[in-house]
């Protein structure tokens, strides 16, 4: 795990129970918010947000991370 603090932001790499259980909080989208880096196929290496519990089923992730403000 890792922490990088870039201005008013905090950016914390996360397991996949603490990311599926940030967005499962009601506003959990809001001030923090999830991003992971896609594992495998043609879109290898490309950053997504991560919003829903089907989002992060729709992917294997190679980092899953929180930006928080």
């Amino acid at each position: 795990m890792s922490d990088h603090i870039f201005g008013a932001s905090h950016e914390r790499d996360i397991t996949k129970n603490e990311a599926l259980s940030i967005i499962a909080e009601h506003g959990g989208y809001g001030s923090t918010r999830v991003y992971g880096v896609i594992a495998v196929g043609d879109t290898a290496g490309q950053i997504v947000g991560i919003k829903s519990p089907q989002n992060m089923a729709a992917h294997a992730f190679s980092r899953i991370y929180v930006i928080e403000r």
